[in-house]
């Protein structure tokens, strides 16, 4: 029997901010499209109305695409539990007897790109590799991979990684 001795639960503020958005986003443009796809009493038309028509139901589509898929983004973020035996994250797992070493892979751009309060100009992993060749990577976007390494450690019993 497997007793979880870490879980770690994702960090989803990010994706949750970006739903907020599209939502009003969704709104406020089909708002638009309802009022300017009104045809109107009077017998001269605007001519801009089917423009601003159709560019209310282009920012409606990508309003409404981000949605959906942050959404989707948002049901596949598991957490990430750490028993004696594995490690897992969602439906993916792997032994502790079986990990070859664990490192935290730090890749940038170079130049920062501070948007949303986080910085976005380098993005750390945590690499897991087993000794069959297997790999899971744990992103430091959702999860603290610092402190999911510590425990891998702790639990496999050894003061260095892997």
């Amino acid at each position: 029997m497997q007793t979880t001795k870490y879980i770690f639960q994702p960090e989803t503020a990010s994706i949750w901010t970006w739903i907020i958005i599209a939502a009003i986003l969704v709104a406020a443009t089909l708002f638009l499209m309802v009022r300017f796809g009104k045809k109107t009493k009077s017998t001269t038309t605007k001519s801009s109305n089917p423009l601003l028509f159709l560019l209310a139901g282009i920012g409606f589509l990508l309003a409404l695409t981000i949605l959906i898929f942050n959404g989707y983004n948002l049901t596949q973020i598991k957490p990430c539990l750490i028993t004696k035996e594995s490690i897992s994250v969602g439906k993916k797992s792997l032994a502790l007897k079986n990990i070859r070493k664990t490192k935290i892979h730090r890749e940038g751009s170079g130049i920062p790109f501070k948007g949303m309060g986080v910085d976005k100009g380098t993005s750390n992993s945590l690499i897991i590799e087993a000794q069959d060749g297997r790999t899971m990577i744990i992103s430091a976007d959702f999860y603290p991979i610092n402190e999911i390494n510590n425990a891998i450690r702790k639990v496999k019993g050894t003061g260095k990684q892997g």
